[in-house]
């Protein structure tokens, strides 16, 4: 098996593999275009991503420096109507609760058994004793700190940040117990997710993750076999080569937390989304 020679792995396609081997060996080592749509509103979907993608992008220039009053403009100017939602949610429960230094849109690379892992975080906040990485999410159902942590997200963001964090700042030394993880919902302001980290995460999510990668680089290609859950098939773009059917599901019956990192990362990313103009 042999992947692209400037692949990097983040927690997407790691996401994959868990889900399902063969669609991890058709989209990242066949390169194989999206054959299905991933859901019957697909015009729904694809709104609901690029407003997604617009949300970030505001918090984003926020965090920059841009003026209140004109991001503000922008929010209000957006075609979605919700997204007025989510920024006006956004600046009134959070954005004054963290003070600390600010890094966002913030790419880390780190080695793992001879090859590279990537995570791209929405926010990491720094203090003198403490990291926060802040993930913003638009999903239309809540999603609890379970459903969460068994993504592999909760695994490599803070795994990534506690082996790097001095590509972000010199000055302190923090161990894994001094990060966290705050999942915030646009769609449910007052019911934000957190997840410490500790040594113990660190070294488990170490062996996971150096033994999982290790498992798909050493795999010949015919043992990437399909999943047998067939939840993961519904709203997979590939169902219909694995004869799982051609009917997409439904935009309304989206798991929670099942968006912008699972849609988003194969077609759009937020650098692709117009800069904010004045």
């Amino acid at each position: 098996m042999k992947l692209p020679d400037n692949f990097i792995y983040s927690q997407s396609s790691l996401q994959d593999y868990v889900n399902c081997p063969y669609r991890f060996y058709l989209r990242h080592i066949q390169g194989l275009q999206w054959p299905a749509l991933q859901t019957d509103d697909a015009l729904l979907m694809e709104e609901h991503m690029l407003s997604g993608a617009r949300f970030h992008r505001l918090i984003q220039q926020y965090f920059l420096g841009l003026p209140l009053e004109r991001l503000h403009n922008t929010a209000e100017a957006d075609p979605n109507p919700d997204l007025p939602v989510w920024w006006q949610n956004f600046h009134q429960k959070l954005s004054q609760t963290i003070s600390a230094t600010r890094f966002p849109e913030v790419k880390l690379i780190s080695s793992i058994t001879d090859t590279r892992l990537m995570a791209k975080f929405d926010l990491v906040s720094v203090s003198s004793d403490h990291l926060t990485i802040y993930d913003w999410k638009t999903s239309q159902k809540p999603a609890t700190k379970t459903q969460l942590k068994a993504r592999l997200q909760s695994r490599v963001y803070p795994y990534l940040l506690a082996k790097e964090y001095a590509a972000l700042t010199k000055a302190n030394t923090y161990k894994p117990e001094d990060i966290s993880m705050i999942y915030w919902q646009a769609n449910f302001p007052d019911d934000p997710q957190v997840i410490e980290y500790s040594q113990s995460a660190f070294d488990a999510d170490e062996l996971y993750l150096t033994h999982l990668i290790k498992e798909i680089n050493s795999k010949s290609e015919q043992n990437f076999i399909k999943t047998g859950n067939l939840k993961h098939c519904k709203f997979c773009n590939y169902r219909s080569l694995c004869e799982k059917g051609v009917q997409a599901g439904s935009f309304s019956e989206l798991e929670p937390g099942f968006e912008d990192s699972d849609l988003l990362e194969f077609s759009i990313d937020i650098d692709q989304i117009d800069e904010i103009r004045f």
